[in-house]
């Protein structure tokens, strides 16, 4: 169908050009002697004797009443006509120039190369026209929406989200998800992939960092930052399930990327010069140091106890970059209904979450070495049913967090009455070993504890007798009913049940009267 359509186009547009380049242009030049109704060459004294002729039967003086307009016409060009041809110098003039006054000089300027608008030139210009306007202009913008509609909002490709869609699972572990990412379309365009690949990949596997750095150089550097970048892909996935484990993993396999680090391994070893040797001596000399909150606290001799550097500059560095990690905590979290004291089923509620950072200074750029461009680190916050592996209040990203920060959530209350176990999450996208896990517990009682609704008092105080009130008060106990009924005896109460309260205003204005 889009072919014909475009065939179709291409029919109508030459059809167009073509139309426009055979129309025929109708220029109705003024003429003395058609004006006149003589030829040309008629002699001076022929000419005058027309005139007079003509002056006598178009003279708006013997013009009928509906013909005045087109009379007075008729004579002014006449009389135009006769000047032209009577008088030699305009007759000249208008004979050599087809205008009375002589030549009619105008310039017109165009802001275009002389070549382009010389007559010789112009199949080329046509030509170049058509190849830009009717070639490479389609192609450019078919290419371009090609390209558009091929990726989603998040810049990752469709092919790449129906595989997500299709393979994430609400049991898929680390392993799996990466698995889904390696299956991304996107790396198809930075790896070549080669037979001989198989056969070299052994000798590779000790030390494949170094080994992808010299072979594949900045598309190594590029296919670290599409890796992050499509987490979010199977993130969107996760979460349009309400998939709370499958969410979790996904967002650790970004600290994981960031971080150049495997789920197993310590925090610490985000940290320079912790490495894995280095941990595995302390674990030897049990000096087990569980996160950089924990190194965080302790003192500086304690800490040169349990990592054993090479000097104290690298111990300095190793704390600098521990207290550059922003370590979040939620101060306080707790549900309300607003106007409500207690939450009953089907309320709407709030979440109401303060969280503060370690420090008064803005986020800095995530600790990263792996990564050769400067990365802004980011949080989710959100709230979830441990139990039922359902995401509650779905996770919103946080950028910068300075001091102390309130979050408000809402979501509706369960539909039974009960004590319900929540826990509020906040997650990094960079940083291991900074997740924060609050336990939340929401009580929903019956609707039967809400308080009493005020009573609204009935009691209404007597009208006065000069208000209007007061009057149709009158009115209904005189019986006044009866001005409508044509004073005919009917039941009181049977016609004021009959009639409303504009009808009974008519009928105290009345008997005002």
């Amino acid at each position: 169908m889009t072919a014909v359509g475009v065939i179709i186009g291409w029919i109508f547009f030459f059809y167009l050009a073509y139309k426009i380049a055979t129309i025929k242009v109708v220029v109705e030049l003024w003429d003395p002697y058609e004006v006149m109704g003589i030829r040309e060459g008629t002699s001076l004294e022929a000419i005058k004797k027309t005139f007079k002729e003509l002056s006598r039967k178009w003279h708006p003086d013997k013009a009928p009443l509906d013909q005045k307009i087109e009379y007075e016409a008729k004579f002014i060009d006449i009389s135009k006509a006769y000047k032209v041809l009577t008088d030699e110098d305009i007759r000249r003039n208008f004979e050599e120039w087809g205008h009375p006054d002589g030549k009619q000089a105008y310039s017109l300027g165009i802001a275009l190369p002389n070549w382009l608008v010389e007559a010789r030139n112009s199949p080329i210009v046509l030509g170049i026209y058509a190849v830009v306007f009717g070639l490479l202009l389609p192609f450019y913008v078919g290419r371009w929406w090609y390209s558009s509609s091929s990726y989603t909002k998040n810049g990752i490709r469709t092919h790449t989200m129906d595989l997500y869609f299709r393979d994430l699972r609400p049991s898929s572990n680390v392993k799996q998800i990466l698995d889904l990412l390696s299956a991304s379309i996107e790396f198809k365009e930075l790896v070549e992939q080669r037979p001989s690949d198989n056969a070299r990949l052994a000798p590779v596997i000790s030390s494949i960092r170094d080994e992808l750095d010299k072979r594949f150089g900045e598309k190594y550097e590029k296919s670290k930052r599409r890796s992050i970048h499509l987490v979010t892909g199977l993130l969107e996935i996760a979460l349009a399930h309400r998939w709370l484990q499958t969410s979790i993993r996904c967002m650790e396999v970004s600290q994981f990327l960031v971080q150049a680090m495997w789920f197993q391994d310590n925090p610490l070893i985000q940290l320079p010069y912790v490495t894995t040797e280095v941990f595995k001596i302390m674990k030897q000399r049990k000096k087990n140091i569980r996160s950089i909150v924990q190194l965080r606290k302790m003192k500086d001799d304690d800490i040169k106890n349990a990592i054993k550097l090479s000097n104290d500059s690298e111990y300095d560095i190793l704390k600098n970059i521990a207290n550059l990690y922003p370590i979040m905590q939620i101060d306080n979290a707790y549900f309300k209904v607003t106007g409500y004291e207690v939450i009953t089923p089907g309320s709407l509620i709030t979440l109401v979450i303060k969280n503060k950072t370690s420090s008064d200074e803005k986020s800095p750029l995530v600790h990263a070495p792996y990564l050769s461009k400067d990365k802004k680190p980011y949080w989710w916050i959100f709230m979830a049913d441990d139990k039922r592996d359902r995401i509650i209040i779905e996770p919103t990203k946080i950028t910068d967090i300075v001091t102390t920060k309130t979050f408000k959530f809402q979501f509706p209350a369960p539909r039974e009455p009960g004590l319900y176990t929540y826990i509020a999450y906040i997650k990094s996208d960079s940083y291991m070993g900074t997740d924060i896990r609050k336990e939340l517990r929401l009580d929903v009682k019956d609707l039967s504890a809400l308080p009493p609704e005020n009573e609204i008092d009935d009691d209404i105080s007597e009208p006065e007798e000069d208000s209007l009130a007061g009057q149709l008060k009158l009115a209904r106990e005189q019986g006044l009913y009866s001005v409508m009924a044509g004073n005919a005896c009917l039941d009181k109460d049977r016609f004021l049940s009959q009639i409303n309260t504009d009808e009974l205003i008519k009928i105290t204005l009345l008997a005002i009267k």
